[in-house]
């Protein structure tokens, strides 16, 4: 090779660079869009196998898309099996499987986010009272840059871009200062991202982010009980947390301070005392935010939302509800239990009530999230319930009170 020659090829190798690097400044490509459901909703995506299409939960907190029990046929031969541990410390075996000629939208390819698993989710659509048939998680997820406009209601999946143009950090969280306070994350056990953040500045850690997790984020016990002990968790109360595996009885606080590693602080928000060693940051965190997860190069970027500053509140009746589908088909919301001493139980609400309506609107009008919602939005507020047991209707009456 001659010195022409050379020149000419590091001009053109630079100029390729260079347009690439700023093409993807001027801002990366939208491949799929998607509706974000108001109101702190799960985040629901469609996939399509075999020419029918099925509601996904996208979950960051997963590590492997996953598909419900009902669409195993689907699927194939297992290829191997993964160890799962649910939120109560049980072990299972989990077999895995190629994915299956399956599109997220109508450009992703399932077939990109590698083995599969194949899971019972009845306990997903009870909670969520959405027909989930599946987890989208990381093994997919990882290859994109997610953007989640919650003030627009709008979920862009883009192209991953080329944004270090060197080795140095610096680059890649200057690269887009349109979309917020840039925060460097990190890929634990799984490929699921984390972030850093601190509590009262002092007690600094790993916090998961997690979609998957409808409320505002968890504490492990060892966390929990350390700040239980300060006083600095200067309310608890009994809660159940719910997920796709089932139902956990646990204690919720209010924190009187966090700070994420980009500067935003926030004061008294809601946490659960989990199981596990790792603390959660959730959905309900999140939609204070538009939130944009650059995976591929490792950045979180927030922009303070319009709910930014809004109080964090959580159940004030003490119902924990369940969508359940009767005997003849008919979908409706039962109670799972009503929290000793609450609102709900001092009126005689108990499990397995059938509940109809709401103030006088029937419940096929409410969406679960609309009807947690309701039931933590203002104290004092009085709502009545009409339900049915045992063959007959009930109206009963209870005011609002908040836990914590």
């Amino acid at each position: 090779m001659n010195k022409r020659t050379l020149i000419v090829g590091l001009i053109v190798g630079l100029m390729g660079v260079l347009l690439c690097s700023s093409a993807w400044a001027a801002g990366p490509k939208v491949i799929e869009r998607f509706k974000l459901s108001a109101g702190g909703a799960p985040i629901v995506v469609p996939v399509t196998i075999g020419g029918k299409t099925y509601s996904f939960l996208l979950d960051t907190g997963s590590a492997r898309t996953t598909f419900d029990e009902s669409l195993r046929p689907l699927l194939g031969e297992p290829k191997d099996t993964v160890e799962l541990q649910t939120p109560d410390k049980k072990k299972h075996t989990i077999s895995t499987y190629y994915a299956p000629d399956a599109m997220l939208g109508k450009k992703i390819s399932l077939k990109r986010g590698g083995l599969v698993m194949c899971v019972d989710l009845s306990k997903a659509r009870e909670v969520t009272g959405l027909d989930i048939r599946g987890i989208v998680g990381m093994g997919l997820l990882r290859r994109y840059v997610l953007r989640l406009r919650f003030d627009d209601g709008v979920l862009e999946f883009l192209e991953s871009g080329v944004t270090k143009v060197d080795d140095t950090s610096s680059s890649v969280a200057n690269a887009h200062p349109e979309w917020g306070r840039a925060i460097e994350i990190r890929t634990g056990r799984g490929g699921v991202p984390y972030m850093l953040a601190a509590l009262f500045d002092r007690y600094k850690g790993k916090f998961v982010i997690d979609s998957g997790y409808s409320g505002t984020g968890v504490l492990s016990p060892k966390v929990f009980d350390e700040l239980v002990k300060e006083k600095r968790i200067t309310a608890t109360a009994a809660c159940l947390i719910t997920s796709t595996t089932g139902n956990i009885e646990s204690l919720r606080g209010r924190v009187g301070k966090l700070t994420v590693a980009g500067g935003f602080e926030y004061k008294n928000l809601i946490f659960d005392k989990g199981r596990g060693q790792a603390n959660f940051l959730g959905l309900e965190f999140l939609a204070r935010h538009t939130v944009t997860l650059d995976f591929p190069n490792l950045m979180l970027y927030l922009k303070k939302g319009k709910n930014f500053d809004r109080p964090d509140e959580g159940d004030m009746s003490g119902l924990h509800l369940l969508h359940k589908t009767l005997a003849g088909g008919k979908s409706t919301v039962v109670v799972h239990s009503a929290d000793k001493g609450s609102p709900a139980a001092q009126v005689g609400l108990i499990a397995d009530d059938i509940l109809l309506k709401f103030n006088g609107q029937s419940l096929e009008g409410y969406t679960m999230t609309a009807i947690r919602n309701l039931l933590r939005s203002k104290e004092g507020r009085e709502i009545e319930v009409t339900l049915r047991r045992g063959g007959t209707d009930y109206s009963v009456k209870f005011k609002l009170k908040k836990k914590i």
